[in-house]
């Protein structure tokens, strides 16, 4: 069953109507010198005749990188699903310790369902391996990793959220918590290659174990036509993974 919808036209805005009545979790995700940053917001505003959402933000280093027609990613959080959309900035107004940031209506949202982020084992019969590198590529163009500085590991398990990997543990010492990394791996035969960039959340030694485990957080994904397109993509991964192996002896770890 596919766990992904659009929405258009009226459906954009009756939905943006409601998650403003609800108490979500919402991220806006953009590219600032050609890396990509996270920026917690609050949807504060919607106004039908300019057509404009308005967010507010706590000033950060982060935030006094929004400026007037920078493209932007949002993903909110819902009690339904997660609705991820990508708009632009067309005003930024700073008061005491926030600002207030207006970006376009889009015209289309991708509803994803809520099981879409729950994370699945990579089936036992399968050994998927992930190519991965400091910081990944910054525009839509599809490139290969660099040649050099890759390291590989064994993909653990996935969701449209994050992946896990399993690395040897002389590896421990190339990587750390919230380093951006290029991941590359081809989640089953006959597939082409998903390429995407991720926020390293953990590095854990697993007991007994010559391995790591690296949790990561996918990043951007929401902020453009291919990223979203790699998001359905990794949806149906999670789909082929579950119904070939629901319970899995492989551990999985927290993304936290």
């Amino acid at each position: 069953m596919d766990t992904s919808q659009t929405l258009i036209a009226k459906e954009v805005t009756d939905r943006l109507k409601n998650v403003l009545q609800e108490d979500v979790a919402v991220t806006m995700t953009f590219l600032s010198n050609g890396m990509w940053n996270s920026l917690s917001v609050g949807l504060i505003g919607l106004s039908l005749e300019i057509n404009q959402l308005s967010v507010r933000s706590d000033i950060s280093k982060r935030a006094n990188k929004i400026r007037i027609d920078l493209p932007v990613g949002l993903s909110i959080q819902t009690e339904h699903g997660t609705l991820v959309f990508e708009s632009v900035v067309t005003s930024v107004e700073t008061s005491g310790s926030s600002c207030k940031i207006l970006i376009r209506v889009p015209d289309k949202i991708e509803k994803m369902q809520r099981r879409a982020y729950i994370r699945v084992a990579v089936p036992n019969s399968m050994k998927v391996n992930v190519i991965f590198w400091h910081r990944g590529y910054d525009d839509d163009t599809e490139i290969s990793p660099p040649v050099e500085k890759c390291w590989q590991g064994e993909l653990v398990n996935i969701s449209a959220g994050g992946l896990q990997i399993l690395v040897s543990k002389e590896m421990s010492t190339c990587f750390k918590d919230c380093q951006l990394i290029g991941v590359q791996f081809t989640p089953y035969s006959y597939q082409k290659p998903i390429i995407a960039e991720a926020v390293i959340k953990h590095l854990s030694r697993l007991d007994g174990s010559e391995y790591i485990s690296i949790g990561a957080e996918f990043i951007g994904l929401e902020s453009s036509r291919t990223g979203r397109q790699n998001i359905k993509r990794i949806i149906k991964t999670v789909n082929y993974y579950g119904k070939r192996n629901p319970l899995s002896d492989k551990e999985i770890l927290p993304l936290g």
